[in-house]
């Protein structure tokens, strides 16, 4: 079972027209993976995982989930969540109100919302900021943000996670627990996860599978150990 990616074209709109970034792009990620995205700033990683989600639009190619066509439409419900590199800007809403936001459809009466409640606090629990569950999320730092952000995305219990830069405000410790929060994660809930990360030498042992995206292409590396961001030239 898997998220696959077939030679599609990754694009970006200026004004009225679409510029082509990458053109037969392919990835895949399987149940339990946790697959890296590395690449230069700028190469079109965000906008590749926009494109797989369905945020940006697919020009060509195609995505498939376990072998059928992926749309991102209300038929396909709690296939992919996608964690956004910026936290959003939300008022009046304290972190576990912004848990339950990822909530499709809010029940907000009866046990079912007790249930509910229970389980987004199990997801702060385990990125570890339950403690500020009723603490405005605006006043968090950036570090207590992102792993709120996470918790968010884990609560949707999706096959599929995709997180771009989602250690990008923590520091070293906190940046190897998400690694291993996510390793436990895909293999408690056979999820795959592909993440978008700068932070190359605390991931590189601990994934399954390496993408660098090139402004040429995108290279796949089986072993990620083979991989030796030293030597990178940063293109």
């Amino acid at each position: 079972m898997s998220l696959v990616a077939k030679n599609i074209e990754i694009s970006f709109s200026r004004g009225k027209s679409t510029l082509i970034l990458h053109k037969a792009i392919s990835i895949q990620v399987n149940d339990k993976d946790i697959c890296l995205l590395a690449g230069a700033n700028g190469v079109g990683k965000s906008l590749l995982l926009k494109t797989l989600i369905g945020i940006n639009p697919l020009l060509n190619g195609e995505i498939l989930i376990d072998g059928e066509k992926y749309t991102n439409n209300e038929t396909q419900p709690g296939l992919i969540s996608y964690l956004s590199a910026a936290s959003p800007s939300v008022e009046l809403m304290s972190v576990l109100e912004v848990v339950l936001s990822a909530q499709r459809n809010q029940s907000w009466f009866g046990k079912e919302t007790e249930l509910i409640i229970q389980k987004a606090k199990s997801e702060l629990n385990f990125c570890g900021v339950k403690h500020l569950s009723e603490a405005s999320f605006v006043k968090l730092s950036d570090g207590e943000k992102q792993k709120v952000m996470l918790a968010r995305s884990l609560f949707q219990n999706t096959k599929y996670v995709l997180l771009d830069e989602p250690t990008a405000f923590l520091d070293y410790p906190s940046k190897v627990e998400f690694w291993e929060l996510i390793r436990k994660r895909s293999e408690m809930n056979n999820q795959g996860f592909l993440v978008c990360s700068h932070d190359l030498h605390v991931a590189l042992p601990r994934v399954d599978r390496m993408y660098l995206l090139r402004k040429d292409g995108m290279e796949e590396y089986p072993n990620p150990r083979d991989f030796n961001p030293n030597e990178w030239d940063g293109q």
